[in-house]
């Protein structure tokens, strides 16, 4: 099924470079067959990679950013904090947003790192003890 799927994407897919940045898994599992046949994983390998990579990545992603919206619900003083950050960046007039702008937002950095603490989207069977 995934073989008949990519086949026809072959070409392209050996044109890419694998270290470009904009190959998809799937297009990655398909080079593999194609470089080297012997070590390829089959159809059913693929699709239960990728459901993995696809759920895990979905999962972990929407119960941050949930966490992070209560959390700056639960404490206005921080929500305000946040936007005002948010406004000094991009100052209402629909700048692009980009890697750049948002390396700078020093509170958000702290949000999110504060949100992971706090929440963390890994599971853990052993509980943190501080010394």
């Amino acid at each position: 099924m995934v073989h008949e799927k990519t086949a026809k994407f072959g070409p392209e897919i050996m044109e890419k470079s694998p270290g470009d940045g904009n190959s998809s898994m799937l297009e990655l599992f398909h080079r593999q067959r194609i470089m080297n046949p012997k070590d390829a994983i089959s159809d059913p390998e693929i699709i239960d990679q990728f459901l993995s990579f696809h759920t895990g990545g979905l999962e972990s992603t929407s119960g941050v950013t949930t966490m992070m919206t209560y959390y700056l619900l639960k404490n206005p003083q921080y929500k305000d904090r946040l936007f005002k950050e948010i406004d000094e960046h991009f100052k209402g007039n629909g700048e692009e947003l980009t890697l750049e702008k948002l390396n700078k937002m020093e509170f958000l950095h702290a949000m999110a790192k504060e949100t992971l603490r706090m929440a963390s989207p890994i599971l853990s069977v052993m509980p943190r003890v501080a010394n």
